[in-house]
């Protein structure tokens, strides 16, 4: 059969005109294709498997907390301390006494009753006891600061000097802005906030040499910190925070990093990045995502994770 070329040419055009709208199906078919969602951390157990993981739950109770700042510090050695403060004790004596002294040698002098270069010694002598007494009250204040208590009240050197109380010299980064109203003192090597004294004797100091930063001194009573005992201090940074306390006993470590599990109460268990970072006495705060009444592991989350992590084969099961 013969076919035009007027046919031929309008079959040429069709199907050009299907296989541009077959590619145009195509890419807009590509276009609509999404990303799979990531998926949800956990583990589904049945009633069976979590029994034989010794799963155990305990509900999350409500907290606030407050955003704190730490810095380190150290006890200082009141032998040093109390040297300062003799040198200056020494040197009001010192003070009264040659001011005394020329107070009679004036009144002789007046009399014509004594010389002039007793006259003269006398005023030099007090001269000398009171540059000798500026001296040892600057050097006072420039090692513990013009704002040490015991400037006003020496019964605190007694204090220090019996163990009712010691003298923290501790140090800040350079966030920390102006002098604390408040501070927590904890020393080294104990759990975050399980055995701290709180104080509101704080005042300026020079920073530590060693440490770069805002110095102060504090002190502190009712301890049982000694002489060159290293703490750790914080200080409230912010207003507080609503959220949760997450257990201890909750937390387990996995990749670098610290989660805890959710129990929904039937066999599903949801996994959850934890910030260590906010420590609290019995555990950890947390924001968002878990509401307070809320069942989260105690115990067996470490097998919890293996399970998520390592699923038994469909032949083990």
């Amino acid at each position: 059969m013969v076919i035009s070329s007027k046919w031929q040419a309008c079959a040429v055009l069709g199907l050009g005109l299907l296989a541009l709208a077959g590619c145009g199906d195509k890419s807009s078919g590509k276009a609509a294709v999404r990303e799979p969602a990531a998926p949800t951390m956990g583990v589904r157990l049945a009633a069976d498997d979590a029994e034989d993981l010794g799963i155990r739950t305990a509900l999350v109770r409500a907290a606030t907390y407050t955003p704190q700042i730490h810095g380190y510090g150290e006890v200082s050695n009141f032998e040093t301390l109390a040297q300062a403060a003799s040198d200056v004790t020494t040197a009001e004596a010192a003070v009264r006494q040659s001011a005394a002294a020329l107070k009679r040698v004036r009144n002789l002098a007046s009399g014509d009753a004594i010389s002039r270069e007793a006259l003269d010694a006398a005023e030099k002598q007090a001269a000398t006891d009171a540059a000798a007494l500026t001296l040892a009250q600057r050097k006072e204040e420039t090692s513990y600061g013009r704002d040490a208590p015991w400037l006003r009240d020496r019964a605190i050197l007694t204090k220090l000097a019996h163990g009712k109380l010691v003298l923290v010299h501790l140090t800040f980064p350079l966030s920390a802005d102006g002098t604390p109203s408040e501070l927590i003192v904890e020393r080294i090597g104990h759990a975050p906030n399980a055995a701290g004294w709180t104080t509101k004797d704080i005042w300026n100091a020079p920073a530590d040499a060693a440490i770069p930063g805002r110095g102060y001194f504090a002190l502190v009573a009712g301890s049982n910190l000694a002489e060159g005992d290293r703490v750790l201090v914080s200080m409230p940074s912010g207003k507080p925070v609503a959220g949760v306390l997450i257990p201890a006993d909750a937390m387990v470590l996995s990749g670098d990093k610290a989660w805890f599990y959710t129990d929904d109460g039937h066999g599903a268990f949801a996994r959850h990045a934890l910030d260590v970072a906010r420590p609290m006495d019995g555990g950890y705060f947390a924001t968002g995502g878990v509401a307070p009444g809320r069942p989260v592991v105690v115990e067996g989350e470490s097998l919890l994770i293996a399970r998520e992590l390592n699923p038994p084969s469909a032949a083990g099961d």
